[in-house]
């Protein structure tokens, strides 16, 4: 019995580390912005809730939009993640719509590497998605 609230005590533990290592203000190389809470779950896998503020964007100035994701830590430094984002905004009268989801692994280098798919509302299907990558690194720790 002490074994078995050990291990659960241990796994509440990092759990709580976890969630605060994610728990942060990250930016990518192009210059975006991720404020990310993590919420830590009973069965090892956490949420993720945020604001991605882009750089990168169709109308020439930065969008943010709301985030959704999970997370998942496999040693106490590295994690496997995606989350992914809702995009909507007017430009010229017209309305754009996307969806970005990332999916990557937080390194034992405090950096959090991603891949990412696109896919927006193009006539063409060809045009319509869009694959690359991203490296967040930490900005700051906040409170959200």
């Amino acid at each position: 019995m002490k074994y078995i609230f050990l291990i659960v005590l241990l796994q509440i533990l990092a759990l709580t580390y976890c969630k605060n290592i994610l728990t942060a203000k990250w930016v990518n190389e192009l210059g975006s912005e991720v404020d990310i809470k993590a919420q830590q779950s009973v069965n090892g896998v956490g949420l993720l809730t945020g604001i991605y503020y882009t750089k990168v964007s169709r109308i020439g100035e930065p969008i943010k939009s709301k985030l959704y994701g999970s997370y998942r830590f496999t040693t106490n430094k590295t994690a496997t993640l995606g989350f992914t984002v809702n995009w909507s905004f007017k430009r010229n009268n017209k309305k754009y719509y996307s969806v970005t989801s990332w999916s990557g692994l937080l390194k034992e280098d405090g950096r959090i590497h991603t891949t990412w798919v696109l896919t927006n509302n193009q006539k063409s299907d060809w045009n319509s998605t869009l694959i690359n990558r991203n490296i967040f690194r930490k900005k700051v720790n906040i409170n959200l």
